[in-house]
């Protein structure tokens, strides 16, 4: 699961890419390298204690541990402890290497002249790819590159969020507003948690219920509304919890019970009508839980199957045109009440189904809303616009 944005990833890349070309221009540890002479190894060790050859492979033993030599050049060491005459690489330029003692009795070799080092063979690798150049240049352009896919984000990120603050009032005519539907975010990149949610600009509480302000109310905020209207008609409304059941909303009580006499499904939607498989789902929740009453609260409309559906199962259908006629039919005092409550602070900024916190606008690409506990909790919705009638 990828949980950081792209330009730390590259960031991350960039830099570890600066380390490699670091660690390439520490010295080799040893005061030979790889490929040195057998004479270069005797100069700057001296003459070993020993030594046995076999074929073309050649181990020169010493106190401190062994050289092997290839075809005469060096390919392995094996030291136990400190080198023999230690040198650091860096000195070798520096100071002269100190002669070794030479064997009164033993003639030096004539592989002892130091010849100069074979050039690379034409089929090896170019060592240009491998300079320390070459990686310092490629973790310098990821770095950028991550820098600016940074500053494309917290542009567009400043961009939404000013847009945001510039929404109308809700009810106002002609404007558009920003409302919420479900969404399905990317499982590739994943959003980045912001610390806190946007508020929508703060309203005067309206005195009557209309079709604008019922789609602009939030899904919770519906629900809400929906048990303080059953509270009116003298029904002890309770509000599911988010983690329960979702095809129950509200639970409704009639006098002192503990078992609830109805259940009622609340639905936020505005994407057509309502079909029938919700619906189905509420009147087999009422036959598990022994319930014979149901009703189905929707902003919108139902489908003509719906209808023929509910017909002879005790299910009440409201559409959001009779709910609405439902509010306002109440007396100004309890309307008022009920309506303030509803639509005091932030009314629009989706809630999270599953915590049941305010959520948060994720502005990458196109932009969405997202639980404030990601990636604990990956609920989202889509910001859409919605467009009074007329």
């Amino acid at each position: 699961m990828w949980t950081f944005r792209l330009s730390t990833k590259l960031a991350i890349v960039g830099l570890a890419l600066s380390l490699i070309a670091a660690a390439q221009e520490v010295p080799w540890r040893y005061a030979v390298k790889p490929g040195d002479s057998r004479a270069q190894v005797v100069q700057i060790y001296g003459e070993p204690k020993s030594a046995a050859r076999t074929g073309n492979r050649e181990v020169l033993l010493y106190p401190e541990g062994r050289v092997v030599l290839q075809d005469g050049k060096l390919v392995e060491l094996h030291f136990t402890q400190a080198e023999p005459r230690f040198v650091y690489a860096q000195d070798r330029a520096a100071k002269p290497p100190v002669p070794a003692p030479t064997a009164p009795a033993t003639p030096a070799p004539t592989s002892v002249s130091v010849t100069p080092p074979e050039p690379p063979h034409p089929s090896s690798p170019p060592h240009d790819w491998f300079a320390a150049g070459t990686w310092l240049v490629i973790g310098g352009v990821v770095l950028v590159l991550g820098f600016l896919f940074w500053l494309k984000n917290r542009l567009a990120q400043e961009f939404a969020v000013t847009s945001l603050r510039t929404l109308p009032a809700p009810g106002e005519s002609g404007q558009p507003n920003v409302m919420p539907r479900p969404h399905k975010t990317s499982s590739l990149v994943s959003p980045v948690p912001a610390s806190a949610p946007i508020p929508f600009p703060a309203a005067k509480p309206p005195t009557k219920l209309t079709p604008q302000l019922l789609q602009e109310l939030d899904w919770k905020r519906f629900d809400e509304l929906v048990a303080a209207s059953f509270r009116v008609d003298e029904w002890r409304a309770e509000l599911a919890k988010p983690d329960e059941d979702g095809d129950v909303d509200v639970y409704l009580y009639r006098g002192g019970g503990s078992q609830p006499s109805a259940y009622v499904h609340c639905k936020s939607w505005h994407d057509g009508p309502v079909g029938a498989k919700p619906v189905r789902a509420l009147f087999g929740v009422m036959a598990a839980g022994g319930v014979s009453e149901g009703w189905f609260v929707a902003t919108g409309d139902f489908a003509p199957e719906v209808l023929e559906y509910a017909t002879g199962k005790n299910l009440h259908l409201l559409t959001g045109g009779q709910f609405i006629e439902r509010i306002n039919a109440l007396p100004s005092g309890p309307r008022t009440k009920l309506l303030a409550e509803a639509f005091k602070g932030d009314c629009r900024t989706p809630t999270c189904p599953r915590c049941g916190v305010k959520m948060v606008l994720r502005p990458e690409g196109q932009p969405y809303w997202s639980c404030a506990n990601y990636p604990r909790c990956r609920a989202s919705y889509a910001v859409r616009v919605v467009r009074p009638k007329g």
